[in-house]
């Protein structure tokens, strides 16, 4: 339904610069996608005919996401885009935020195999809250405690996965 049949309903508008940066995930995600399910092509397949075969799962799950990425760039796309914004409302964006949440994630991606996943999943969820902004820093660590405690007990104890225990603790 078009916007001008209906003169009530909205439709959202975009800055040009958020347009942008959209449009830019959504392609990234396509990318990653594609990526994925080229690489799940080249998993082994299996003999038996019933058994569906480790790539059913990352090729699936990359058309979803090959498919959502490309309706949100078309819906992007179609969104009008908002005049400059002369008011001075706009906050400005947080970049350090960003560049220091990306430095964290590689500092835990180290960290893990350095340290392990408990010591270093904990360190890494405590400094990313204090970053998005949580204050309480009883609460913090406490919620940091349960949910890395979760997760290991969740992949060790149920899943039976293995878990990184750190080069240091070998």
């Amino acid at each position: 339904m078009d916007s001008a049949s209906n003169p009530g309903e909205q439709v959202p508008s975009l800055r040009r610069d958020d347009r942008l940066a959209i449009l830019m995930i959504s392609g990234v995600c396509m990318v990653i996608g594609v990526i994925t399910a080229l690489a799940a092509q080249k998993l082994p397949r299996f003999a038996m005919s019933n058994d569906v075969g480790p790539a059913a799962f990352p090729t699936f799950y990359s058309a979803i996401l090959i498919a959502l990425s490309v309706l949100l760039a078309v819906q992007t796309w179609r969104a009008p885009v908002l005049a400059a914004n002369l008011s001075g409302d706009r906050t400005k964006p947080d970049y350090l935020a960003v560049v220091l949440s990306f430095a964290i994630s590689v500092g835990y991606a180290v960290g893990i195999e350095m340290i392990g996943f408990l010591p270093a999943t904990f360190v890494a969820l405590i400094v990313l809250m204090l970053l998005l902004g949580r204050r309480d820093f009883i609460l913090t660590i406490l919620l940091a405690a349960c949910l890395s405690g979760a997760i290991y007990m969740l992949f060790s104890w149920l899943l039976l996965v293995p878990l990184p225990t750190g080069s240091l603790f070998e």
